[in-house]
């Protein structure tokens, strides 16, 4: 379905540590967002038990961008949505509670 295995693997990584693509939808329309997270998704509670530093304080745990083509291959993204917008809905679901103010 995607145009590239770095893709799929980029699409799987999401939640986790690292870099991951996440999909998204706003009104009728789906885009991809290049995240990068400094802990898991799941520990994010764990941080916040933490006690609070100026450190901590300042510590990006998320960041998110908009894109439009493959960070891998540069295929457009618009073409895959095009071709598999059903498949696409379905990780949306599951990609919502990931995603944060800046890949919207």
């Amino acid at each position: 379905m995607y145009c590239c295995h770095a893709l799929d693997n980029l699409i799987q990584n999401a939640g986790n540590r690292g870099i991951s693509v996440l999909v998204g939808q706003i009104n009728d329309s789906l885009f991809f967002s290049l995240q990068m997270r400094s802990i898991a998704f799941s520990d994010r509670e764990k941080v916040s038990q933490l006690p609070t530093t100026t450190a901590l304080e300042h510590i990006i745990l998320t960041e998110s961008i908009r894109i439009r083509y493959c960070p891998s291959c540069g295929k457009s993204l618009a073409d895959i949505v095009s071709a598999h917008s059903e498949e696409l809905e379905k990780l949306v679901l599951e990609h919502d509670p990931l995603q944060d103010d800046w890949g919207i």
